[in-house]
């Protein structure tokens, strides 16, 4: 008796031939019962193989047992995937983003801008009143009294101009000096 070649198998006894795998299926050693599926992030469009072959980057397969390249999807917007076989894609963290399906990273959000939570395909603007001075942040700075942001999107808030005042935080203007003072 010979044993059945990698990628072959036969479960019944006294057979003169080994079957080959199908597709989506594989055996990496020789004289198997079974075929094996292939994993999840994985898929094998060949009979016969020995290997399954790997979902590429900003892709994923959450479904083992595929048997065509198809079966690997784009990661979705908000989404990622930097490595080869994946049966998922990782969102972005707060503070990134990803407006477009199937990529290998996040973008960071700018000055300026925020992103609150994971999954995020843009970035927010900061509000007039409030500011953001560092890339790839959660949340948005208040601007202090004494100071305001006039515009939304602002990366520093400004002093209020003399004959003006602003005694609250988060302000998007400064208030005129009353007569006399």
């Amino acid at each position: 008796c010979i044993d059945c070649a990698l990628g072959e198998y036969q479960e019944l006894t006294g057979q003169q031939a080994c079957k080959a795998c199908a597709a989506g299926t594989f055996s990496s050693a020789t004289g198997q019962l079974l075929c094996v599926e292939c994993a999840s992030g994985k898929y094998q469009d060949d009979e016969g193989q020995a290997r399954c072959k790997s979902c590429s980057e900003g892709r994923y397969n959450a479904i083992p047992g595929r048997s065509n390249a198809s079966a690997c999807l784009a990661c979705n917007i908000g989404t990622f995937n930097d490595e080869v076989g994946q049966s998922s894609c990782t969102p972005c963290v707060a503070g990134r983003y990803q407006g477009e399906k199937g990529q290998l990273s996040c973008e960071t959000c700018a000055l300026g801008m925020f992103s609150e939570s994971e999954g995020q395909a843009t970035c927010n603007v900061c509000r007039a009143g409030r500011f953001q001075n560092e890339t790839g942040q959660p949340s948005c700075k208040t601007c202090s009294a004494g100071r305001h942001g006039a515009s939304p999107g602002q990366s520093l808030c400004l002093a209020c101009a003399a004959g003006t005042y602003q005694n609250e935080t988060g302000q998007s203007a400064c208030i005129l000096c009353s007569a006399g003072r």
